[in-house]
């Protein structure tokens, strides 16, 4: 009897031992499992992070951006420090600005360089941890000009008039013009057009460079009236234009007036409201804001001076829906496009030319429907037109001054990124 009870006392034990045994591996089984999903759980919090924190770094190059291109290089300085950014001279560089959002920050400083470079950098906290993930990204950039090309629209473009024909020169070659003035005995075949989504009608025409169409356009001619290429998968972008920021410390002034003309001699931002003739002295540089809501038609835009020291006109439209372009035909005009610009504001709806002179100058406004209307005899337009829509009737001859496309007025886009 005795040992019988402890056989049942050792077999009660033995089953809880196993019990025991049992229980604690399965307590570690889902410890280890628990551990692993809180492992899991983390790695994945800190990779969110990660990610988090370039999000961070873009919307600091984006707020660069914004900052690079308020204050373009065809101001009368590339300041950057407006807008409280401030320049720091240590670090030659303007900035930095941080901004707070959700869940986490950036800092993003802008180089004092021509073009500048954007560095920024992104934060998040990981959650639990509390550990801060940092990213950093360096974007160069590189400056798109406005009148990089002879012709331009954001839809059609149509070739009504007699023998119109487009070409180019390039007022900074000797080759390519008569000391910096066109000469019809030398022109070159960049004389290319564009339409983002229009139609191109082209007709019997000459066109001598290529054809560049974007995703929705078409053209409609003899392909033999174009002695370039025909791209029809162009990415071309005409935004809109702003009225620039100003300098720190300045602001439009008046513009001088007398006996009915503004005449400029010292280099500065002035308003405008009205349409009185203008003349921009040798070696000034002028920026005009057209404030006047009803159409601007001066007579005369004289820009004095020679090749080399002639005076400077941008000419923003921030107002008038409509502008009459008058011929350049001063005695004593530069004769080169790149002094007299006008831009037009959206809210610049249509641009109309009928002079039987020459024009010379820039025109780009993406918003305005352009029609050319000539006279008999050829009619010269000497630079570059971008517009939401062109019509050209009459006999015209677009020459494009090929130097326009390396410089002058534009804006900054990303040229290149890399984290560092």
């Amino acid at each position: 009897m005795k040992t019988q009870t402890n056989r049942k006392q050792s077999d009660q034990g033995s089953a809880l031992v196993i019990t025991l045994v049992l229980g604690t591996i399965m307590l570690l089984m889902a410890a280890s499992y628990l551990q692993l999903l809180g492992t899991q759980k983390t790695i994945v919090v800190r990779s969110e992070s990660w990610n988090a924190s370039l999000i961070m770094a873009e919307a600091g190059v984006e707020e660069g951006m914004a900052q690079v291109n308020a204050y373009p290089s065809y101001t009368l300085t590339n300041d950057f420090s407006g807008n409280t950014w401030g320049f720091n001279s240590s670090g030659n560089l303007y900035g930095p600005m941080a901004h707070n959002l959700k869940g986490g920050n950036y800092s993003v400083s802008i180089s004092n360089t021509v073009p500048p470079v954007i560095y920024a950098s992104g934060f998040m906290t990981v959650p639990v941890s509390g550990d801060i993930i940092s990213r950093k990204v360096r974007v160069s950039t590189l400056k798109q000009v406005f009148s990089n090309i002879p012709l331009g629209a954001r839809g059609n473009i149509n070739f009504n008039g007699n023998g119109v024909a487009v070409d180019s020169y390039n007022s900074q070659d000797p080759n390519l013009s008569n000391n910096g003035i066109f000469d019809p005995n030398k022109t070159s075949t960049n004389g290319d057009v564009a339409s983002l989504g229009g139609l191109v009608n082209i007709g019997q025409h000459t066109i001598d460079g290529s054809l560049y169409l974007g995703p929705t356009a078409t053209y409609q001619n003899n392909a033999n009236q174009i002695t370039g290429t025909i791209h029809t998968d162009a990415n071309i972008n005409y935004p809109d234009v702003t009225l620039p920021a100003l300098p720190p410390n300045t602001s439009w002034q008046s513009a001088p007036t007398a006996h009915g003309v503004h005449t400029f001699t010292t280099s500065g931002y002035y308003q405008v409201s009205d349409s009185a003739n203008v003349v921009v002295q040798p070696g000034v540089t002028v920026f005009l804001n057209v404030t006047t809501s009803v159409s601007y038609a001066p007579t005369s835009v004289q820009i004095d001076g020679g090749t080399t020291n002639s005076g400077t006109a941008y000419i923003y439209l921030n107002g008038p829906p409509t502008l009459v372009l008058q011929g350049n035909s001063a005695p004593d005009a530069s004769n080169m496009p790149g002094n007299l610009r006008y831009f037009g504001l959206p809210s610049l709806t249509s641009i109309t030319y009928g002079g039987t002179s020459s024009f010379v100058g820039c025109v780009y406004a993406p918003e305005a429907d352009v029609t050319l209307n000539g006279g008999g005899k050829s009619n010269d337009f000497i630079g570059s037109l971008v517009a939401n829509s062109i019509t050209l009737n009459g006999h015209y001859n677009i020459h494009f001054d090929e130097s326009l496309a390396s410089g002058g007025p534009g804006f900054y886009v990303a040229n290149s990124w890399q984290e560092l």
